[in-house]
């Protein structure tokens, strides 16, 4: 996935599918701080996309620090926000609920 996300990036910087593709496939890879940039990367380009919601909220949940279990808690709510029948959309209401939201 990570060789994917990067050749289209290539092609199309910025592309907001490849950038959660590519935040994902590093989670996956335990380069969580990568993750997160290319989370916010994402995020930034386009907001209203949902994947990078999930990964920005799992991997604030990896941090398990004060400051990373509010932002967790946002991003899950935005991504129920933007996809409340989403791929992930049971695994964020979990979440949500587990931080207090």
């Amino acid at each position: 996935m990570l060789d994917i996300a990067n050749k289209v990036l290539e092609d199309v910087p910025g592309n907001p599918d490849a950038l959660a593709l590519l935040a994902m496939s590093l989670t996956y890879s335990g380069k969580y701080e990568d993750a997160m940039v290319a989370a916010k990367s994402c995020i930034e380009v386009d907001p209203a996309q949902a994947d990078c919601w999930v990964v920005s909220g799992s991997v604030h949940d990896l941090k398990k620090d004060a400051d990373s279990k509010a932002q967790s808690l946002e991003a899950w709510q935005k991504y129920l926000e933007l996809a409340p029948s989403g791929e992930f959309a049971a695994a964020a209401r979990r979440q949500v609920k587990k931080l207090g939201g």
